[in-house]
């Protein structure tokens, strides 16, 4: 258990159709993801039981079963998997 102080450097791969795309943080143009801890508004450091909520950017909607990856700085990686 560790605190994750830049999760901006985390990152973020969306599976659509078999194809997987690395989505960029921040910014304006799309794909791009941005991020918030639940009930800490401003806060950029995760700590033990923090939840982050992760919202994606698309030009477009997706389609039929997804997956989205994310890989922590320190190589740990969670992903879940969706249909639209």
């Amino acid at each position: 258990a560790s605190r994750i102080v830049s999760i901006e450097s985390c990152d973020v791969f969306l599976e659509e159709d078999g194809t997987f795309s690395h989505i960029t943080y921040g910014g304006a143009s799309t794909p791009r993801w941005e991020y918030t801890i639940e009930g800490k508004p401003g806060e950029t450091a995760c700590a033990l039981m923090d939840t982050i909520k992760i919202t994606i950017y698309l030009s477009s909607a997706p389609s039929g079963s997804c997956i989205v990856k994310v890989v922590l700085p320190n190589g740990i990686s969670e992903e879940h998997q969706f249909s639209i």
